[in-house]
């Protein structure tokens, strides 16, 4: 309810005229995509995952025929944000934002929310099920076990590696 102060629910007139807004604003999305990038195969699955979980929040507040399983829904989407992770670590912290931001959301107890801490947890089950995924692809790359998000943070964020390609913006 819109009137209540919270923000707007999925299929409300002012969220469709943001995405509507939004999709005229994003004309410049297929020239990166052009380019082979872990961006932008990143990317790819993290839209995956936000367009499947707007069917779960449309479907858990009733607005949509006969949809697929909620809980399948929502470990699809979670699923897809895992593959956005394997493919790019950085949006770890899009993933994490999001899940906890939805969280926070549904323990408020509106209306219709309750439901969606269910979707919550099949959504950090999709995400947790690309693990065995991403580590068999690392252990085949790299010959056996290798944890590389975790290699990756150690070099780039404990030992600052990153830095020798600089720090300027621009």
């Amino acid at each position: 309810d819109p009137t209540a102060g919270g923000p707007p629910g999925p299929g409300t007139p002012e969220l469709l005229s943001w995405g509507r807004i939004l999709v005229g604003t994003m004309w410049f999305l297929p020239a990166l995509l052009v380019r082979h990038s872990s961006e932008a195969f990143s990317t790819i699955w993290i839209l995956a995952s936000l367009g499947s979980w707007h069917r779960v929040e449309t479907s858990a507040s009733g607005k949509t025929g006969a949809a697929p399983s909620h809980a399948l829904l929502a470990a699809l989407s979670g699923a897809a944000a895992g593959l956005a992770f394997w493919s790019r670590f950085q949006t770890a912290l899009f993933v994490a934002g999001f899940w906890l931001t939805r969280l926070v959301l549904a323990m408020g107890g509106r209306a219709g929310e309750r439901r969606i801490t269910t979707a919550l947890a099949w959504f950090a089950a999709g995400v947790l099920a690309t693990l065995p995924l991403g580590l068999a692809i690392d252990a085949w790359g790299y010959g056996g076990l290798a944890l590389s998000p975790w290699n990756y943070f150690t070099a780039n964020i404990l030992h600052d590696r990153a830095s020798i390609f600089g720090v300027e913006p621009w």
